[in-house]
């Protein structure tokens, strides 16, 4: 990648070299280190400039140069309350609602223009997304649909009187859902069979899955897993009492969870364990989400995305501040992605 050493910027100028773009303003000479954007990948300049309007209440120093990928940006609005974000490579997937019901929509994760997947009159409960396609659940026309990624073609993956709702895939293909019943169920990528994992007499609400076990929380406060593949077992109990928002993420080593009640990030061992206060002063949480380095999450009160490294070193990290009740939460290769539901956006900022 070719970089300037030392730019001349100008108000209102955008300098440009091969596909990075630097921002200036105010005639400053700006003296940039030569490992400067090293790991940021290439980007099309159009989808970088493609912003439909200009973004309010961003203020940056005059005398400062920034690429645009570095600083927070709308990537979609005039939305109908977007929601159950999703990303793979570099598309961006929602549910948005419409005039008749609702839409199943997807657009570049840099911004551009909205292409609909499904338009339905009902409200798809969940979406989840892996190499194969886009999966969301209906719950109240028992189903759950498929998008595949290659050709577009959006079809009824399978039915069940159990009401499908919240949803989980892996990157084996395998369908992981609850149903309105308290089962969780397994079904395989050929839907040629159904597993009963397990049933709670409960009301599953977030799910996820590992290399191992699908974990899921409840409206009644508590987190399980049941293991992948195995009919009919016990689900294990991890942590009971809490109050959860958003979703649940697993690693290597913990579930993580936005607990709005207790005003913290709290995680509990694979291992087993006590529930472990992780972060603390969360102010009305909005959602979380994990790389493999640091654990990002949303706070609606403060208006923030920030992060914090999952081995606890250093502190806090502010990805964004003035945003405007910021709600669920992604994370792809090199950009993180939230959406401000009341306003209608999507945004976006380097990790």
């Amino acid at each position: 990648m070719k970089l300037f050493r030392t730019i001349k910027t100008l108000g209102g100028v955008l300098l440009l070299t091969g596909t990075m773009v630097l921002a200036g303003a105010c005639g400053n000479d700006e003296v940039l280190p030569n490992d400067f954007l090293n790991d940021v990948p290439p980007i099309d300049i159009e989808d970088v400039l493609d912003d439909p309007e200009p973004v309010e209440d961003q203020f940056f120093p005059p005398d400062e140069v920034r690429d645009p990928r570095f600083f927070p940006r709308v990537i979609a609005h005039s939305q109908k309350a977007p929601r159950n974000l999703g990303v793979y490579s570099d598309r961006l997937y929602c549910v948005t609602d419409t005039d008749d019901g609702s839409a199943v929509r997807d657009i570049h994760h840099l911004g551009g223009h909205w292409s609909n997947l499904a338009v339905m009159d009902t409200n798809p409960a969940s979406l989840d997304v892996n190499q194969a396609g886009v999966y969301f659940s209906d719950t109240q026309n028992q189903r759950v649909y498929v998008s595949t990624l290659v050709s577009g073609k959006t079809e009824t993956l399978f039915s069940s009187s159990s009401l499908p709702t919240i949803i989980s895939v892996d990157n084996e293909k395998n369908i992981f859902w609850a149903g309105a019943d308290g089962t969780i169920n397994q079904t395989d990528p050929n839907v040629t069979g159904q597993i009963p994992l397990t049933v709670v007499q409960q009301t599953p609400i977030y799910m996820t899955n590992d290399a191992t076990h699908v974990y899921f929380a409840t409206a009644e406060g508590m987190l399980f897993r049941t293991v992948k593949g195995v009919a009919n077992t016990t689900a294990e109990k991890l942590a009971s009492g809490e109050d959860f928002v958003g979703a649940i993420v697993v690693d290597d080593t913990h579930v993580y969870w936005a607990n709005p009640f207790d005003r913290a990030i709290n995680r509990v061992d694979l291992k087993g364990g006590s529930v472990e206060t992780f972060i603390t002063n969360v102010y009305g949480p909005g959602s979380v989400a994990i790389d493999d380095q640091y654990l990002y999450f949303s706070t609606r009160t403060e208006g923030m995305i920030k992060k914090f490294a999952k081995d606890s070193s250093g502190g806090l990290i502010v990805v964004a501040d003035n945003q405007r009740e910021p709600t669920e939460i992604a994370v792809g290769d090199h950009f993180v992605y939230w959406v401000a539901q009341t306003l209608g956006e999507v945004w976006t900022a380097s990790k």
